[in-house]
């Protein structure tokens, strides 16, 4: 279920402490008009961030819901909440969540033919008939906590014993979106941009589908050493009227920042977790699985796959080929290149080569001939449709990332054989987190692509701390766990203590040098050097806490080694947003 407000013709807000009435809306700018005949035209994002703004008769939006508390929820508990669910759903819209394109409301609840308290009303004496005895009020009541907080909102509150709900987002985000998705209802929809990548050495897990869709919404940062030609300013993108929506666009690289209507997914475990579905949720973005076995159903991404294999992949040392009949003899002694340098060259070849590359299905209506690059369509389809920047918050991104229940001890956090700690754990030492679901144990998110850092959500005061890794300053970049992997491997050959942190945090460094040489050539050399440098700045406080090595909550995760790789750096959830 999805409550955002909309922008329409004849709709009154609340603006500069005056009533106005929306005359009209043209692009990323709305006109209105005041009772006494005045008007004014405002910018659609100047207008959902203004203190006072308000969009008359329209329902609160919905804040991005905790679901990581929903791992300290009983089963018993957490059934009867997805049971009412179904029930305030189908009070809000009619249908229940799971209804199939189509289906028919039933009598008493069609949103057309009765009132919102009429099918409160029938929701209380349908569920008293089947035993269950709750009035309309209940209904109400839960209706809105569901509102307010999602499936956690649902929650008995009496099986939480003190735990409650974080984590919420602005609603002038959920505004945002909804402006920029209702500017573009009434639209075609364009052959899609690439809006992201990501690269990886094996199988994808949960958080590529988080990062993909953080990347997607925000303005993709220019990487030291690429040319000027590749930024936004330089492009066809008109960039001036643009950066005066969104200041996070002056050093953006020239690719579109697209918030998706649709996004059409194969069956992959990743883009049908509860975690990602959710989040598509509440951002409005509507998620829609590929039939099985029906590779048309997203014939725009596989031959989109097809023309980076044609296009890039080839192009580069080490490519193997297609099959075994187009392998070179000698493929893998020339692969030289390290993950985040295939990342940085992918990335550049996006901009560079993909987004400026005319392509036959995009055509210029009144001259049909001329084809147009990704580039020129999306910048002729803002004059129609608009920008409205979106502030993806840092706890909107945290709440994504996987999550671990962990004890605070004298010694920080313990993941894998690693200690975080930082004096803000000072107070919540060998304190319980009041999450009695989880053993009084304490939620901690972290990125696999950057274990420098993880986040444990603060039960007494509301929000995240960022903890730093104890050895941190010893390596000084990020890394990944399947690197961390490698290196207590390296430490296990050569006869040591594989849970001895100090000894594991030097093997890294050594990995992470060894692994940071790539071809001679100039150009490619102040490539690999300029690529770190495009890694987001970590905070590196001096620890005065020891390393420890305690294993009591967590151990080896028995994976298999991936080999020598090398750390997949993203980019930081919590630096300072423009907008927050």
């Amino acid at each position: 279920m999805t409550t955002t407000s909309v922008l329409r013709i004849d709709d009154q807000v609340h603006f500069e402490g005056v009533i106005w009435v929306v005359a009209g809306h043209a692009g990323s700018a709305v006109r209105l008009v005041s009772p006494l005949g005045q008007s004014q035209i405002v910018m659609v994002s100047h207008l959902v961030s203004a203190p006072d703004f308000q969009l008359l008769g329209a329902p609160a939006p919905p804040a991005l819901e905790p679901i990581g508390l929903l791992d300290s929820v009983d089963d018993q508990a957490l059934a009867r909440a997805r049971e009412w669910e179904q029930h305030v759903v189908e009070v809000e819209t009619g249908l229940p969540p799971d209804a199939v394109p189509g289906t028919a409301c039933r009598d008493g609840y069609d949103p057309q033919r009765t009132t919102l308290a009429e099918r409160e009303a029938a929701k209380a004496a349908e569920l008293t008939a089947s035993g269950l005895r709750v009035s309309a009020i209940t209904v109400k009541r839960m209706r809105l906590r569901y509102r307010e907080s999602g499936l956690y909102g649902l929650v008995d509150g009496r099986t939480l014993k003190g735990s409650a709900p974080h984590g919420r987002a602005d609603p002038r985000v959920v505004a945002a979106i909804g402006a920029a998705i209702a500017e573009q209802t009434d639209h075609s929809t364009g052959t899609r941009s690439i809006c992201a990548a990501i690269t990886r050495p094996r199988g994808t897990k949960a958080v590529d589908a988080a990062v993909l869709l953080a990347r997607m919404l925000v303005p993709e940062p220019a990487r030291p050493g690429w040319s000027h030609a590749l930024t936004m300013a330089h492009s066809r993108i008109p960039h001036q009227r643009l950066l005066s929506l969104d200041a996070r666009l002056a050093q953006a690289a020239a690719r579109p920042v697209i918030v998706p209507e649709t996004v059409v997914v194969d069956r992959g475990a990743v883009f049908l977790s509860e975690t990602f579905l959710r989040a598509c949720r509440k951002l409005c973005i509507s998620v829609q699985p590929a039939h099985p076995g029906t590779p048309t159903d997203k014939g725009n991404v596989e031959r989109t796959f097809g023309s980076i294999n044609t296009l890039f992949c080839q192009h580069v040392a080490g490519y193997v080929g297609s099959n075994v009949t187009m392998r070179a003899r000698d493929a893998e002694d020339t692969a030289v290149w390290t993950l985040p340098q295939l990342q940085d060259l992918f990335d550049e070849w996006v901009v560079a080569g993909w987004q400026t590359r005319p392509h036959s299905g995009l055509r210029d209506p009144h001259r049909p001939v001329r084809e147009l690059a990704p580039n020129d369509m999306y910048a002729a389809l803002l004059t129609v449709a608009g920008y409205v920047p979106l502030p993806l918050a840092g706890a909107d991104y945290i709440e994504l990332l996987p999550i671990e229940w962990r004890r605070i001890t004298a010694d920080g956090i313990q993941i894998d054989y690693r200690t975080y700690d930082c004096r803000d754990l000072g107070p919540y030492r060998h304190r319980p987190s009041g999450v009695t679901g989880k053993g009084n144990r304490w939620e901690v998110r972290y990125d696999p692509y950057n274990l420098s850092h993880v986040w444990v959500r603060d039960t007494r005061r509301g929000g995240w701390i960022t903890v730093p890794w104890t050895h941190l300053p010893m390596i000084g970049q990020p890394f990944a766990d399947f690197t961390w992997r490698a290196a207590r491997q390296i430490v296990t050959d050569a006869g040591a203590d594989s849970s001895d942190e100090t000894a594991v945090a030097r093997a890294l460094n050594d990995l992470l040098t060894r692994a940071s040489q790539g071809p001679s050539r100039r150009r490619i050399a102040a490539k690999t050097k300029a690529a770190p440098s495009a890694l987001p700045a970590v905070a590196r406080p001096v620890l005065e806490v020891g390393p420890g090595n305690s294993t009591d909550d967590e151990g080896d995760s028995g994976e298999p080694l991936l080999g020598t790789v090398v750390p997949f750096g993203i980019f930081d959830p919590t630096a300072e947003d423009p907008y927050r």
